[in-house]
């Protein structure tokens, strides 16, 4: 069975601010970024059992770019929760453990 994937409101910023960072260094670098989270996003809706970091934080980093994504699985509804970067220092508490995450 798929999983149902759900995003918190402010990871589209976080996205696109990576997404600008990117084609400001390479133009179509930033949909290379893209199409290469929309990828793993398609992995997760299959298996998003990877790796715990953080308590019941889940992360699976990008092959290409320099970022994870972070989010929480409830097994009981099958829905993953996407976090974005805020987020993810309020359960966490240290900037320095993520900071591949975003770069800041």
């Amino acid at each position: 069975m798929k999983y149902k994937l759900t995003f918190y409101p402010l990871l589209d910023g976080d996205v696109q601010e990576i997404i600008s960072y990117y084609n400001s260094k390479q133009e179509g670098l930033g949909a290379e970024f893209f199409n290469e989270l929309q990828t793993k996003y398609r992995t997760l809706k299959i298996n998003p059992l990877f790796q715990k970091r953080y308590n019941d934080i889940h992360c699976l980093p990008l092959k290409r770019f320099p970022y994870m994504i972070h989010f929480s699985v409830d097994k009981n509804t099958k829905v993953v929760f996407f976090m974005e970067r805020l987020k993810i220092l309020k359960l966490i508490g240290r900037k320095g453990k993520i900071n591949n995450f975003l770069k800041l």
